[in-house]
């Protein structure tokens, strides 16, 4: 059995930074030049490049070890 500790952060934490993706980019005073600071700002890709990682770790478990898996959040609520 492994344990493994992936790091992505709570729902509320990814709800907040989709918030804030969707509030920049529907934006009309969003300025062109600061679009990607912005973006950065936001904690959106990182919490995406956070999940993502995570999945891509669980498909392989899954698919070349042919290991079962159980994630859960961090409360401890299965997945």
């Amino acid at each position: 059995m492994t344990l493994q500790f992936c790091n992505i952060g709570n729902i509320h934490s990814v709800r907040d930074s989709y918030q804030k993706l969707c509030t920049v980019c529907n934006s009309d005073t969003t300025v062109d030049v600061n679009f990607h600071s912005l973006i950065e700002d936001t904690k959106w890709l990182s919490h995406i490049r956070t999940i993502l990682a995570a999945s891509w770790e669980t498909a392989y478990w899954v698919h070349v070890w042919r290991m079962p898996v159980l994630l859960h959040c961090s409360h401890g609520w299965d997945r």
